[in-house]
C-alpha cells in the first residue's frame, strides 16, 4: 500500500510542477471558493490568460493539494503561480497588484496583461 501511495503522490508531484511550468500563469482553485473566484476574477480583469484547475473536480485533487501544501507551505487555495514562481493566495495576488508588483513580473515574463 505504502508503494502505491507514493507513486500517486509522484505522479501528483510530476503533474504539478508539469502544469506550473507550462503555464505562464497557472490557478489551483476550488469551484466553491469565492477567495479563489476574486483572484480569477482579479486575474480576467486584468485580461491576464491563465489556466485554472480545479482541485475540487478533479479526480486527483487531493494529491494535488497535497503536494502544493508541501511545495508551498500553504494550506489554503488558491496556489496562484506567475512565471513559475509561487505567489501566494488571493490576499498576496490582490496585494501585488496593487502595489505593481505583479504587473512587473507579467511585463518581465512577457504575460500579456492590462495595467487597468
Amino acid at each position: 500500500m505504502f508503494r502505491i501511495l507514493a507513486r500517486k503522490f509522484s505522479n501528483a508531484q510530476e503533474s504539478v510542477n508539469s502544469l506550473v511550468n507550462s503555464n505562464p500563469v497557472m490557478v489551483f482553485s476550488k469551484s466553491y471558493c469565492p477567495f479563489c473566484d476574486a483572484a480569477k476574477s482579479k486575474l480576467k480583469g486584468l485580461k491576464v490568460p491563465f489556466n485554472a484547475l480545479e482541485l475540487d473536480q478533479d479526480s486527483s485533487g487531493r494529491e494535488y493539494q497535497r503536494v502544493l501544501t508541501e511545495m508551498t507551505k500553504q494550506r489554503t487555495v488558491p496556489y496562484v503561480f506567475v512565471a513559475q514562481k509561487f505567489i501566494g493566495g488571493c490576499d498576496e495576488l490582490m496585494d501585488g497588484i496593487k502595489e505593481g508588483t505583479i504587473q512587473k513580473i507579467f511585463q518581465e515574463a512577457n504575460i500579456e496583461h492590462s495595467d487597468k
